[in-house]
């Protein structure tokens, strides 16, 4: 992939097939500095969707979610930032440690609603929900417990179809700012316990992306002050090529070397050669690759 193909594909997403199987697709927006998360999650007492349970048990991952606009359907679908490594047979995994941008996860609106979503690893892809957990990254901070035991204040509960499935234990949950000042983490309790069916309620009609679903970010993603050339070609801006060539005699004989319009040893003269070179770099921003 190279920038200027992304940027001019449609809702600057561009898909090629892999080798042996699969897809992978690449979407572009502006970038913008961010604070990071560190974060750390480990599973209790999870569901088991092993067929045979007692011989074998689920091998959870998890994903961070967040809304986006499907292009396929203009709908909004729950599009995954961030994937975990798959626990092989526990019910009580430990994640490793991680990090994401806030911008990736949020764009920077820490009150924001995310999803987490555990799923059992399967190997043909086709993997199992255990659970589902909606949860801002201020509330992600604030359930940090001090032990891998968690509490009923801090550890956040996961259902699946209205039914509680098990809890995640927030173990580590850190913000670098910016200009690389870590903040604090302040232990504390919510106030309150997260609403998940009310939220679960309110998003009822929301599904996953598929990996091959094309999503695009919204205005308000994007963060920014004033547009710049990403925005403008991501916003459906049109570039066209107009060519002029001066024909006129101060352009020499065309049949001397020193001339514009004398044609070199590979066949094209200096304009011939500028208009390639412009022309291969536009023509990476025009999704139809038509030019009429």
């Amino acid at each position: 992939f190279d920038v200027g193909s992304v940027l001019g594909a449609k809702g600057s997403i561009l898909a090629k097939e892999i080798k042996g199987g699969g897809v992978v697709a690449v979407h572009v927006e502006p970038a913008t500095e961010s604070a990071i998360l560190h974060f750390q999650l480990q599973g209790k007492d999870l569901i088991n969707t092993e067929c045979l349970g007692l011989m074998r048990k689920s091998d959870p991952f998890f994903e961070l979610q967040r809304l986006r606009k499907s292009l396929r359907s203009g709908g909004k679908v729950w599009d995954t930032v961030f994937r975990s490594h798959p626990v092989d047979n526990d019910l009580n995994p430990l994640w490793n440690e991680s990090y994401i941008d806030l911008q990736t996860l949020c764009s920077e609106k820490r009150k924001q609603k995310l999803r987490i979503a555990v799923y059992d690893f399967e190997k043909n892809g086709k993997h199992v929900p255990m659970g589902e957990v909606k949860v801002s990254v201020e509330e992600l901070v604030a359930a940090i417990s001090k032990n891998v035991h968690g509490s009923a204040n801090t550890a956040l509960t996961l259902k699946k179809e209205g039914n509680t499935t098990g809890q995640l234990v927030v173990l580590a949950a850190n913000i670098t700012e910016e200009e690389g000042r870590s903040s604090k983490v302040v232990v504390e309790e919510l106030e309150e316990e997260i609403n998940a069916e009310a939220t679960a309620e309110m998003e009822e009609e929301i599904t996953v992306a598929a990996e091959n679903e094309e999503v695009v970010a919204e205005p308000d993603d994007l963060n920014m002050i004033s547009p710049t050339f990403v925005n403008y070609i991501a916003g459906g801006c049109k570039l066209h090529v107009v060519t002029a060539i001066d024909c006129t005699a101060t352009n020499g004989d065309p049949r001397e070397p020193n001339s514009l319009h004398f044609f070199k040893d590979k066949g094209q003269n200096d304009y011939e050669d500028a208009l390639n070179d412009i022309c291969t770099i536009l023509s990476k921003y025009d999704s139809d690759q038509q030019y009429p």
